[in-house]
């Protein structure tokens, strides 16, 4: 079984110390006896860390902000019954998210755009009924495989 290691160490961090899980100090109940305290030391110095390496290169810088830009269009469905729409995020944009929001309609399409520059919906139902598509974009450039 897994247990993790002695006071002072990470309570995620674990060892294996044989067939039974320990516990850290706060977890386990109360033991007594001398015989006890014998095994929990051999278990605690099988589990102890050595020192901690160097620290890695510093990441690189994230942007000095992020904007997003939600847009969003209503569709009425037609004499059929269907509404279709595109709803594009400005130039120099992607889409990052979005959704349709059917109304009375039924939800047939509520996905990314092919170019992944927008998003698209289609919905079926009763004639004159309206959905609404939004698509939430942010700066960058879209790469479709």
């Amino acid at each position: 079984m897994l247990s993790p290691h002695g006071a002072g160490a990470p309570s995620a961090t674990y060892c294996r110390v044989g067939a039974s899980e320990r516990l850290d100090r706060s977890q386990r109940p109360q033991q007594s006896g001398e015989k006890s305290a014998q095994r929990e030391s051999r278990a605690l110095r099988r589990c102890r860390l050595g020192p901690a390496g160097p620290a890695g290169p510093q990441g690189p810088a994230g942007p000095a902000s992020l904007s997003t830009t939600i847009r969003s269009q209503n569709f009425i469905s037609g004499g059929g019954g269907s509404a279709n729409g595109e709803v594009r995020c400005p130039d120099g944009m992607v889409a990052t998210g979005g959704g349709v929001s059917p109304g009375a309609l039924f939800t047939v399409t509520d996905e990314p755009s092919s170019d992944g520059r927008g998003w698209v919906g289609a919905a079926d139902g009763p004639p004159g009924a309206g959905m609404r598509v939004v698509v939430i974009c942010t700066p960058g450039s879209a790469t479709v495989s």
